[in-house]
């Protein structure tokens, strides 16, 4: 999956799910200081980013504090370790 769709489907998530109306998001926009999330909405965002994306981010250090482009690499290197794992396997 490649970097700029996954910023995309969390900027979709952002509209959708949490009903931000921003007309560009910056992957160097923070959570907390620029989006303006709180705990509850960050935490809420992060479930459907597991739910869409099938991975666990509870182990991996992403916190509110964070910028999107944060979550967009840990969420690039899960996919592609996972998809090297599933390969080894097959």
């Amino acid at each position: 999956m490649y970097r700029a769709s996954i910023k995309q489907i969390l900027v979709t998530i952002l509209s959708r799910e949490l009903l931000l109306r921003f007309t560009e998001i910056h992957t160097v926009a923070f959570f907390d200081k620029d989006l303006k999330l709180t705990s509850e909405e960050f935490n809420r965002f992060l479930y459907f980013v597991e739910m869409n994306f099938n991975i666990n981010l509870s182990e991996e250090d992403i916190t509110i504090n964070d910028r999107l482009s944060d979550l967009v690499n840990t969420i690039y290197q899960k996919t592609l370790n996972e998809s090297s794992f599933a390969l080894k396997s097959a």
